[in-house]
């Protein structure tokens, strides 16, 4: 099941006050939903395409096989995604590099939908570290995983932060932008892991576009008023333009810091 991604209290942190955005609940017919995501250095794009369920069913969202989809790289090389069963296409021999725009057009069941995406430029970890706190009257012990990073000056940057325990990734997606902290060296405590003694952490810095941060924050703002069950009746701010209004393309370049905790 694809779990919903939710803005964590690191934009509270980071004390950028943000638009509230109205999510129309209205429920719907089944709609199709596109999902794609290139990080960088990568040469290949999985694409997935599938129908939604209805809200209150538990049954899997039906994938949808039998489309046409052309990727176009940053140098404008158009390319046919291959299709590979069971809602998911493959294009190969893409060329993934920062500060490039890369799109997709897609015709599924006549319907016709596109999007584009700019892969930003990487910003590296500096270091992550771990901070124990012991077990008290209301908590049992955790441990917090601090991240810090330099954010680049004269640009808006927007990104994720996506934690792995032991390989396995681990709590919500944080999305956050550095609005009003531009150009600052950010240290920013993330909460709410299960994490101990021995586990191996990796923390990976995403920078991604504003249109991919627009549609996290409002797909975060559906879960905080329906709850995580199937797919949400309202729809997130997405790029994709066209007949297909579920989903998102996205692109990002990214940075990773493996750690154990001693």
């Amino acid at each position: 099941m694809k779990r919903f991604l939710i803005l964590s209290a690191v934009a509270l942190i980071l004390a950028s006050c943000e638009k509230v955005i109205d999510v129309d609940l209205n429920s719907s017919d089944p709609q199709m939903v596109l999902e794609a995501n290139l990080p960088a250095g990568e040469d290949s794009l999985w694409i997935s395409i599938s129908q939604t369920a209805d809200y209150f069913s538990n049954d899997p969202n039906p994938v949808v096989d039998g489309a046409d989809i052309e990727f176009t790289d940053g140098d404008g090389n158009i390319m046919q995604a291959s299709p590979m069963g069971n809602g998911r296409y493959l294009v190969m021999g893409v060329k993934s590099m920062v500060n490039r725009t890369y799109s997709i057009k897609a015709d599924v069941q006549g319907q016709i939908t596109q999007a584009e995406s700019y892969m930003p430029p990487t910003v590296l970890l500096d270091s992550i570290t771990f901070e124990y706190f012991p077990p008290n009257d209301f908590s049992d012990a955790s441990y917090s995983i601090n991240v810090a990073f330099q954010d680049p000056p004269d640009t808006i940057n927007y990104y994720q932060i996506v934690v792995r325990v032991n390989g396995q990734p681990e709590g919500d997606i944080t999305v956050f932008s550095d609005k009003f902290n531009q150009g600052t060296y950010l240290n920013l405590p993330l909460f709410g892991y299960e994490i101990g003694q021995g586990d191996v952490v990796e923390v990976e810095l995403q920078s991604i576009d504003a249109d991919v941060y627009e549609y996290f924050v409002t797909l975060a703002s559906i879960v905080s008023q329906t709850g995580p069950p199937g797919i949400a009746p309202g729809n997130p701010t997405t790029n994709l333009k066209g007949d297909i209004q579920l989903g998102y393309f996205g692109t990002y370049s990214h940075s990773s810091i493996l750690d154990t905790i001693q």
